[in-house]
């Protein structure tokens, strides 16, 4: 299987570079397409650690460029790797040196509704690298993990946002989201349609097909 790196980035509502997502694509030899999640799932802890390892090789590659232009970089780990992060060492060491490096959560992680009363949880927002929580919207939606004020960012899953951008309600729902995280994204953004409205709400970023991604080699391309 082929594993390739991509830069997918995350712009202000003024349509300037905040910052990228790392994204991984997994492609078979016959030029199939695997899902990510499902791939990265299926690995024991070991094979966690080697991908965490080669993930923070990339980023690093990409460093210097990172900091002069006070850019992030996000990654998603689900909570094998948020173990690894911190508790291997050779990863502690890494993450700490890269500050700017971004840990994503899904809505799906084990714990979000036990708070700061999850170990896991307690320690990596004690890390140095910010926690942003990924995906609001999709299913598990968690208010107690934002009233713990611990995500610096969340993200608005694109489907919740598409539902919800239609309602009467949906300045609401902003203004209720930014008393515990003042910084929003809204996810899969394709057209312009509805800047108004996410200027008017005060959105911090944007993602989606509407921003072109690049191969993460290339990153320096988006600016």
């Amino acid at each position: 299987m082929q594993t390739e790196f991509i830069a997918e980035p995350i712009v202000s509502i003024d349509e300037k570079l905040l910052g990228v997502e790392l994204l991984t694509r997994f492609n078979s030899s016959e030029g199939r397409s695997h899902h990510p999640e499902y791939v990265i799932s299926s690995w024991d802890l070991d094979k966690k650690r080697l991908f965490l390892y080669e993930q923070c090789v990339i980023i690093a590659s990409k460093q210097k460029w990172l900091e002069r232009n006070n850019l992030f970089c996000t990654l998603n780990i689900d909570q094998q790797m948020a173990f690894l992060v911190r508790h291997d060492h050779t990863l502690i060491k890494a993450f700490e040196a890269m500050p700017f490096i971004k840990l994503e959560l899904s809505e799906h992680f084990p714990g979000l509704d036990k708070g700061l009363k999850s170990p896991l949880l307690k320690s990596l927002s004690q890390g140095v690298n910010g926690l942003w929580l990924d995906d609001l919207g999709a299913g598990n939606a968690n208010i107690v993990s934002l009233m713990e004020g611990y995500f610096e960012v969340v993200k608005v899953d694109r489907c919740f946002f598409n539902e919800q951008v239609q309602k009467p309600t949906f300045n609401q729902l902003i203004a209720s989201i930014k008393k515990h995280c003042d910084k929003i994204i809204i996810e899969g953004i394709e057209d312009r349609e509805r800047m108004g409205i996410l200027r008017e709400v005060g959105v911090w970023g944007l993602q989606g097909y509407l921003f072109k991604s690049v191969p993460f080699k290339n990153v320096d391309l988006l600016l």
